[in-house]
């Protein structure tokens, strides 16, 4: 099943605009990662570009929850796998 393609859904906001892509680019880079987000392999109407800040270039897509997620530890894979230990601690 092919997600459509919506342009809107693919800004982001707080941050400079990432890399221009067409549609057949963002389509290969989903069809390489099977048509799923890159982080948690579900597939969603709201995917979005996830980029590299310092070359513009992809990183990967992702879906919208995951790239907020991405955002809101400012790329720090401590800070990811301090709540992944938090997690694991407190179920």
């Amino acid at each position: 099943m092919r997600l459509e393609y919506d342009p809107k859904s693919l800004m982001t906001s707080g941050r400079p605009p990432g890399p221009t892509v067409t549609a057949e680019e963002f389509d290969a880079v989903l069809d390489r990662q099977g048509g799923v987000c890159a982080v948690c392999q579900t597939r969603n109407k709201a995917m979005e570009i996830d980029f590299y800040p310092e070359t513009n270039s992809i990183r990967g897509i992702l879906c919208h929850y995951c790239n907020k997620a991405r955002g809101l530890v400012a790329d720090d894979p401590h800070v990811l796998r301090s709540m992944i230990k938090y997690l694991g601690e407190n179920r």
